[in-house]
């Protein structure tokens, strides 16, 4: 019995590392700007906003997946830790900019659209948008925020899906509104966050760990009986 006990205390510890990888993931971005495909204020049906030129400056939540919880400095830092990059999809309602300040829900956008982040050992997290709004909390700064579905996470070769709420959040810097030469409407993006909840081993993985534990409560059985 003395043995079959130890077996028992062996399984809690080999299952206490899966456990971890339930982690909250974070990925935190800085610099880069958003940019309008249209003219002006936008057209419903018609305009995306697109962010381009943003560092991955940091990343927790991944030690289960090998990658270790690490930030660096911005600006300043380089290649920093990878990049971010996205798209969002077409503004169902609302404007870019308005007067004033305190405007909440100042533009939404509706599903499509793509999303990136990518790392070190070939982290590539990947998504689409299923919404997203544009606000404007104080004057010259606005804010997008957003949920991604289909989302995947890809480290050292290997996939997972992203099946549990994943949310983006993303604050300009209040330099406000610049017009470009074309006429489209770009904004200087600060800082925001991606999180998600870090995947968990797939239940193949699982499937041949309780395998090989049958196998040496079998074992045991056998060596108890002799």
């Amino acid at each position: 019995m003395t043995i079959l006990k130890t077996l028992a205390v062996g399984l809690i510890a080999m299952c206490l590392p899966m456990a971890a990888h339930a982690d909250d993931v974070v990925l935190t971005n800085g610099g880069g700007t958003f940019t309008s495909n249209t003219t002006g204020q936008g057209t419903v049906g018609t305009t995306t906003l697109s962010l381009s030129g943003s560092y991955l400056i940091g990343i927790s939540g991944l030690s289960g997946l090998g990658i270790s919880n690490q930030s660096v400095s911005f600006p300043g830092c380089g290649a920093c830790l990878g990049s971010v990059t996205l798209t969002t999809g077409t503004l169902t309602s609302g404007v870019l900019n308005q007067s004033g300040s305190g405007y909440t829900n100042l533009a939404t956008f509706g599903a499509g659209g793509t999303f990136m982040a990518t790392g070190p050992d070939g982290m590539v997290f990947q998504g689409t948008f299923s919404s997203a709004t544009w606000s404007k909390p104080s004057p010259g700064t606005f804010t997008l925020q957003a949920t991604i579905v289909n989302a995947t996470l890809t480290i050292g070769g290997v996939t997972y899906q992203i099946t549990s709420a994943v949310t983006i959040d993303l604050t300009t810097n209040g330099t406000g509104e610049i017009t470009n030469g074309n006429g489209s409407v770009s904004f200087s993006n600060d800082q925001g966050t991606t999180n998600f909840t870090s995947p968990t081993p797939e239940p193949g993985a699982l499937t041949l760990l309780g395998t090989g534990l049958i196998g040496i409560g079998i074992l045991v059985r056998r060596r108890i009986a002799v």
